[in-house]
């Protein structure tokens, strides 16, 4: 099962929700993890400390995420997120 990190411009209280509505989804926000020290880190240097324990960095920011580099699994030249066009609302969790 994926483990995902919320970035900074995520707010804390998804995580809140996630755990709350479906514990068995490990989820944390950049402002915990660490007790914050990531936060106003680069992206790259995020995605680094993340994979580094096999996390899945949720973030909005897709034009400041770098492509992968070879020693994380990435593609030269190839982006290593997807995006998500449109919106679905969730009615039990009230999550978009």
């Amino acid at each position: 099962m994926l483990s995902f990190l919320l970035d900074e411009r995520v707010s804390p209280g998804v995580a809140v929700i996630v755990r709350r509505s479906r514990p068995e989804i490990p989820v944390c926000a950049l402002l915990d993890w660490h007790e914050g020290i990531w936060i106003g880190e680069s992206d790259e240097e995020i995605l680094r400390a993340a994979s580094a324990q096999a996390l899945t960095l949720v973030t909005y920011d897709q034009r400041t995420i770098p492509p992968a580099p070879p020693t994380l699994g990435g593609i030269k030249g190839k982006p290593w997120w997807n995006s998500i066009r449109g919106r679905a609302h969730n009615r039990s969790t009230g999550l978009a």
